[in-house]
């Protein structure tokens, strides 16, 4: 049962830091950008992203703490979704500007890709292992 209560405060931290991700770098800068330059895909496809972290990131606390196991496990499945997402539109983004940033630039930005890539793949692992994890936990502790 501990264990499930620190997964349930890690999860609510990373949905928290991804709904904030989804508000300020897609929401709040990309609509600005969308408005500017309506053709562009890329920012279609970040105000999009970030409209849909919100909805996932909103769900995800309020089934994480109602300990809906099978619905942990659908917004599992739609956070590997997100990543994926996430993964194209930032690839195709950095290989559009990538001759135009200096060197340092292309680093910071590259080591910025993969820290958050890292960070979502890590709440993915941990989001499916507390969908499977739970219910387990649940059933040994009413048996003792």
């Amino acid at each position: 049962m501990r264990l499930i209560k620190i997964l349930q405060v890690y999860l609510t931290v990373f949905y928290g830091q991804l709904l904030s991700i989804g508000l300020f770098e897609n929401l709040l800068t990309g609509i600005p950008e969308l408005v500017e330059n309506s053709q562009s895909y890329f920012n279609i496809a970040r105000a999009c992203l970030g409209v849909l972290i919100l909805i996932q990131s909103i769900l995800s606390i309020i089934v994480i703490w109602s300990k809906k196991f099978n619905i942990v496990f659908i917004t599992g499945i739609l956070l590997t979704v997100i990543f994926v997402a996430y993964m194209i539109v930032n690839t195709i983004h950095l290989t559009q500007i990538f001759d135009q940033l200096k060197a340092i630039e292309k680093y910071k930005l590259i080591i910025e890709v993969l820290t958050k890539s890292f960070i979502l793949l890590l709440g993915l692992i941990v989001t499916f292992f507390y969908s499977s994890r739970g219910s387990y936990e649940l059933v040994q502790t009413e048996h003792v």
